[in-house]
């Protein structure tokens, strides 16, 4: 359909892991018969944007032999976001600054492209955004006349869209021109962790690709190689359990351990009512400005009063590995556990949903207090 690739071996310099889907693009890619679009579909942090990002310095690479190089001039465009013929549309936060009379303004294109280098230069970085991210109209508008304008390079167009679940249907339709009929030599890369979200229209037009969780051996090599040996040997076994290298790596950063202990000690504080101390602690963590970690700080709320009840209960002493981790107030009951966990579901969804975090974190512990007061009475 493009052109033979004939060259010695095709590499994947970013993606670890997911070796059926390598051997199914390769053999399209080698074979001459690529599809003009893919639509990669898979947890966050999995490896599609890396996949999508050695697809893309493959198809554009100059080296005769092994593609990608990583060193030719097309390949150092494509790291840089720099080549005329590689494109990347993804879903961003903009402030009013970024816009003018509804379009993107010269700061707003400067904002999409600063988000585009940092992806590319950490392919399997999780969404992190502090309000709802969105896709401009304008953005795909762009794109959409540039590939239209026809390739400069080795005669192909690559174009990766990521998060298309969170398109709305503005920007949905304008895409959808691209993939009704896409210029000779182009392929347009589709990427979603949410399938049952991305309109049908949209899917009934790519090819689909699953990608597999990673297995803990693929996640601790690669961490190994990043961190060194010695450091991930020390590390929580369950960071490793993830199935996603974007979940491990926060966890990485961010030990389960440490976030156990962090919310072993709110939860301390909103039982003995401490309120300047539970202030100073809100203070800290509305700077953690990382939705994940929030949700794991709830997250392992729930782990903490869920396993402290359930020591409590006879017959059971050998379920837990390991002592408990935090001890609820004298009679502490079933009813007691359900209010916490609840509060605990609620916040997630507050901050799922973007809401601000200090109210979040707020409302929480003054709901924790309450529950913890009316079990003591």
């Amino acid at each position: 359909m493009y052109f033979m690739l004939m060259i010695d071996s095709f590499a994947w310099p970013h993606c670890i892991g997911q070796t059926r889907i390598k051997e199914v693009l390769e053999a399209a890619i080698v074979n001459d018969s690529l599809g003009h679009a893919y639509l990669f579909s898979g947890d966050e942090g999995c490896g599609k944007f890396a996949a999508a990002l050695d697809v893309a310095l493959g198809l554009l690479c100059e080296n005769p032999k092994v593609r990608p190089c990583l060193a030719c001039p097309s390949c150092r465009k494509v790291r840089d976001y720099a080549h005329p013929d590689f494109h990347i549309i993804m879903p961003v936060v903009l402030t009013k600054e970024h816009k003018s009379d509804g379009d993107l303004s010269a700061l707003g294109w400067e904002e999409v492209a600063r988000c585009a280098k940092e992806r590319i230069g950490e392919p399997y970085s999780m969404p992190d955004h502090e309000k709802a991210p969105s896709i401009p109209v304008d953005w795909i508008r762009e794109v959409n006349h540039t590939i239209q304008g026809g390739a400069h390079g080795v005669g192909m167009n690559v174009a990766i869209l990521d998060g298309v679940d969170v398109l709305n249907r503005e920007a949905a339709n304008s895409m959808l021109k691209l993939l009704e009929e896409p210029p000779s030599g182009t392929v347009l890369l589709l990427l979603t962790s949410r399938m049952s979200e991305v309109l049908p229209t949209i899917v009934s037009r790519c090819q689909i690709l699953r990608f597999a969780w990673l297995s803990p051996e693929e996640i601790r090599e690669e961490l190994a190689r990043r961190f060194g040996a010695e450091e991930t040997a020390e590390a929580d076994r369950s960071i490793f359990d993830t199935g996603s290298l974007g979940k491990s790596l926060q966890l990485f950063k961010n030990p389960p351990a440490e976030v156990r202990k962090d919310a072993a000690a709110f939860l301390d504080l909103c039982n003995g009512g401490e309120w300047p101390a539970i202030a100073q602690r809100i203070d800290v963590m509305v700077e953690w400005k990382d939705l994940d970690r929030y949700e794991n700080f709830f997250g392992a709320v729930i782990g903490l009063v869920r396993d402290a009840f359930l020591h409590e209960l006879p017959g059971i002493e050998n379920v837990f590995l390991t002592d408990r981790p935090w001890r609820p107030p004298a009679a502490f009951s079933h009813d007691g556990v359900g209010m916490v966990l609840d509060i605990c579901a609620k916040s997630i969804a507050a901050v799922r949903g973007y809401a601000n975090t200090m109210l979040v974190l707020s409302n929480c512990a003054i709901a924790l207090a309450e529950v913890f007061r009316a079990q003591k009475q």
